[in-house]
């Protein structure tokens, strides 16, 4: 008997008393005895309904999208090639009939936020080509090989503020080509000479005016001999006298 009511069809108004009953605490085995059908048609029945619940949660939720991903893959296409556009900006170069919030959320689903562009340096090609050879050449250096090194420099300091830019970008592509802002000396500024090694910082001198050949062979004996005497001692002074006179002679 039990075995012809496995494969009976439940009626609405069993349905609704198996999900009474398992609502209120009951155990299948009871429900069974209760609405006079099999346990494993009740058990059958409650899966069934979990997984219809769990679907229709997940197809009905949220409102309906106004882009699809191949609208929002073409928005980041065109989003990468300018990456200086604001949302507004390419919400109205798109024609886009959604808010600005919502473009920014596409970009924030995809990793992409708002950042300042990182300052650097303008550097040419042709010293690009070489600082790369140089690097190249030094790259097996070891540290004790690099304590020996005393490194020199001159440096501008500007005297007013730069205003700063917002781009688009992913947390890795900081430094990224088009995530860069050149910068060009033309600001009013001061011009400072450093030098500095593994074990310490040397003396500093501001330079007068635009950097000159004697104005440079000043620093080097006036500044950087006695940097060098205080950060190495003599072995290395006497490599940075053969150095200075070598420039002197030129």
């Amino acid at each position: 008997m039990e075995r012809e009511m496995t494969h009976l069809k439940l009626t609405k108004y069993q349905q609704g008393q198996i999900i009474a009953y398992y609502d209120s605490g009951l155990t299948q085995t009871a429900i069974s005895k209760k609405i006079g059908c099999s346990q494993s048609a009740i058990s059958r029945f409650l899966n069934k309904n979990k997984q219809d619940e769990v679907y229709n949660i997940k197809t009905i939720r949220g409102r309906k999208r106004k882009l699809s991903q191949r609208d929002e893959r073409h928005i980041l296409i065109n989003m990468k090639k300018r990456r200086l556009n604001t949302a507004k900006q390419i919400k109205k170069d798109n024609n886009l009939g959604v808010c600005v919030q919502t473009v920014r959320n596409i970009f924030h689903r995809y990793g992409f936020r708002s950042h300042l562009q990182v300052r650097t340096p303008f550097i040419s090609k042709k010293n690009q080509v070489l600082r790369l050879k140089w690097a190249k050449i030094h790259v097996g250096w070891t540290a004790n090989m690099w304590r020996t090194v005393l490194f020199s420099d001159e440096s501008p300091y500007t005297l007013r503020y730069s205003n700063k830019r917002k781009i688009w970008r992913l947390n890795s592509e900081r430094f990224h080509k088009m995530c860069l802002k050149a910068t060009v000396k033309h600001d009013q500024k001061i011009m400072v000479w450093g030098c500095f090694a593994s074990n310490g910082v040397g003396q500093l001198y501001q330079v007068d005016g635009i950097m000159k050949k004697e104005q440079y062979k000043k620093i080097l004996e006036d500044y950087m001999q006695p940097s060098s005497e205080k950060l190495f001692g003599e072995k290395i002074i006497l490599f940075s006298m053969i150095m200075i006179q070598n420039i002197l002679q030129r």
